[in-house]
């Protein structure tokens, strides 16, 4: 995916999670030198345009969890200082003053070790990790109900912003199709299709 962050993860009717805008995740990535995602919320490696793997995922999730968790987001200030802070932190620790279980802790540790080696490989690994650590995260997810007759249902496709090439006015006008999206998406019964 390349960009998980909270503009990215929505909540469907009945509790399921749906993960969005795979935007960033539909460019190929040739070689080194790729810096697309969310300086927040990216991997150590990532931010130093390395090329991403599954564990790129995995430490945006942490960061995720982290926030969630403690309410407060891991990383903040302008765009220099939060890459320079990716590779000076170790991993994230949640402060103990949160009250969490110290295993979910540690799972939120492992997924946001700075070293690719060291963090947790895979979403699935990830997955049971969580479920040992907090088993109730595992219950079933009742199946959405449409509370709108489908025929109502009307569809609208954004296209992307294009260029020639890419220069400060692209990385503006993506971010204001970004939230388009998110704006237009909060509108039922509007189905709102994103065209990379």
């Amino acid at each position: 995916h390349r960009d998980i962050k909270p503009d990215n993860v929505l909540i469907a009717r009945g509790g399921r999670i749906v993960l969005a805008d795979f935007g960033i995740a539909s460019v190929r990535v040739e070689g080194p030198g790729d810096l697309s995602g969310t300086p927040a919320y990216m991997a150590p490696e990532q931010a130093i345009g390395e090329p991403p793997t599954p564990a790129t995922d995995v430490y945006a999730v942490g960061v995720l969890l982290f926030e969630m968790l403690t309410g407060a987001p891991a990383f903040a200030g302008d765009p220099a200082r939060i890459l320079a802070d990716k590779q000076a932190i170790e991993r994230l620790s949640i402060p103990a003053s949160v009250g969490i279980d110290p295993e979910l802790a540690d799972v939120i540790a492992a997924a946001t070790e700075r070293a690719v080696a060291l963090r947790i490989a895979s979403a699935a690994v990830l997955q049971a990790r969580l479920t040992r650590a907090v088993p109730r995260l595992h219950a079933a997810i009742e199946p959405e109900v449409a509370s709108h007759d489908p025929s109502e249902l009307r569809t609208v496709i954004v296209l992307a912003p294009r260029a020639d090439r890419e220069d400060a006015r692209l990385y503006l006008a993506n971010a204001v199709h970004e939230e388009l999206l998110r704006r237009l998406s909060q509108r039922p019964p509007l189905r709102v299709l994103p065209r990379v």
